[in-house]
């Protein structure tokens, strides 16, 4: 008898290689039938072969204050402003590039603005249209999945479940209430709309995923509900493309990469390792360090205009990432050391984490003691872990010069990506959940 797949409609994230939602939602759904799958969401970066069925919400879901509105018609953003059923992720040219840079400058600066006047949430609403109902109706799904990552998403789903009555499965993989609600007037106001709305869904849900270990924990108390963790998994094969034993360094230089986003919550610990190399250097190290980022950080970058050991590459698809990753040394896995980010750091498990202790390079976690992931790379020895410079500095040296501890970090994370982190355990932990719903 052939094995039963429900039909699953996804809202908010949707299946796409530049987010670590989008990241782990195509591992966890990679062998599920394309035709049981569908994606309500606002991005025109969706995989045809993993699902063949996207809506994109548009104007008849929209709701936005009047500037924001005259903006996107001076725009001319025809793919934004309307609804539409997406069958095929074709090439979009680089006019609609041009726009998206403009659309997304004009995000940041009304979005700084909002949060600072604490009105950022109140900027747009989604309503059910007639089309999107018409929609979830023709694909009759079984499963609701949602990975909260904005208000007016969650919003959206209480809405969904007064017309749609299907069971609800939430995966949280950052903890919202903290990453998406900054300082603003009405700052408190939404912090406890946030939680509010949040445990509304969390206690309507069937069945809820977490990022990691720690977060299961945290939530249990916070909640009462059990959370299943369930981080992105990795094809072991695919990320470690060659079997390593370090009896040498690659190079004549010890080669340093970081590969991901820049932001708040990372960008001080990459200034940090910056230095440290420089200094090194002067103490007649051969010490590289290359950026590979899709965010243009202007700081950064204009740091190293000068300096020929660390550079920054821009963006590298993340198709390519495993072999890019297998010509390095070391690799750093950072999260901010100050109070300030902590608040959005503490219960972060990077979607790299897994992707790292795959390729059996050494890795540095340089993140604070308090942090899920400092406490897991200490915890299982997978990484060595600084929480400060001067552990930054030993943990560059250790691996540096020592042969046996480059060795022993690999095994360990190698180990613990096959025990833990498989593709098959772990989508087959997570498929057969959602299975039990029906």
């Amino acid at each position: 008898m052939p094995e039963h797949y429900p039909k699953i409609l996804i809202i908010g994230e949707t299946f796409r290689n530049d987010t670590g939602g989008g990241i782990t939602l195509r591992n966890l759904f990679s062998n599920w039938p394309n035709n049981k799958l569908a994606v309500i969401t606002q991005s025109d970066l969706n995989d045809e072969k993993i699902c063949l069925n996207y809506y994109k919400i548009g104007a008849n879901e929209n709701r936005f204050i009047k500037i924001l509105k005259f903006l996107f018609s001076v725009g001319k953003f025809k793919y934004f402003t309307s609804s539409n059923i997406i069958l095929k992720n074709n090439d979009l040219g680089i006019n609609f590039h041009i726009k998206i840079l403009f659309l997304n400058l004009v995000k940041k600066t009304i979005g700084a603005l909002s949060h600072f006047l604490g009105i950022h949430h109140m900027l747009h609403s989604n309503r059910l249209s007639n089309l999107l109902l018409s929609w979830i109706n023709e694909f009759d799904p079984d499963v609701i999945y949602i990975q909260p990552n904005s208000l007016q998403i969650i919003l959206l789903v209480d809405k969904l479940v007064l017309k749609v009555n299907k069971p609800i499965v939430i995966h949280i993989v950052d903890d919202y209430r903290k990453t998406k609600n900054k300082f603003g007037l009405l700052y408190y106001y939404f912090e406890k709309k946030i939680e509010h709305e949040v445990t509304q869904l969390v206690n309507r849900a069937s069945l809820r995923f977490s990022i990691c270990e720690e977060m299961s924990e945290e939530y249990l108390t916070r909640f009462g509900e059990v959370f299943i963790p369930i981080h992105n998994p990795v094809q072991i094969e695919r990320w470690n493309k060659k079997k390593y034993k370090y009896d040498s360094i690659i190079s004549n230089e010890f080669r340093i990469v970081y590969a991901g986003r820049i932001g708040v919550a990372n960008r001080k610990a990459i200034n940090q390792l910056i230095d440290l190399v420089l200094s090194l250097n002067k103490e007649k190290q051969l010490i590289c360090f290359d950026i590979y980022s899709v965010d243009h950080d202007e700081i950064i970058i204009n740091r190293l205009k000068d300096i020929k050991s660390i550079r920054h590459h821009g963006f590298i698809p993340h198709d390519s990432l495993p072999a890019t990753l297998s010509n390095y040394d070391l690799l750093f896995l950072p999260l901010s050391t100050s109070s300030r980010s902590l608040n959005y750091t503490r219960l972060s498990m990077p979607t790299k984490a897994s992707e790292y202790m795959a390729t059996g390079i050494p890795i540095i976690v340089y993140a604070p003691k308090q942090t899920a992931l400092y406490r897991y790379a200490e915890k299982y020895k997978w990484a060595f872990v600084a929480s400060n410079l001067h552990e930054l500095k030993k943990g560059v040296m250790l691996l540096l010069g020592s042969d046996s501890a480059r060795n022993e970090f690999s095994e360990k994370a190698i180990e613990l990506a096959i025990r833990k982190h498989e593709l098959t355990y772990v989508s087959r932990v997570f498929q057969q959940k959602i299975k039990e719903l029906i």
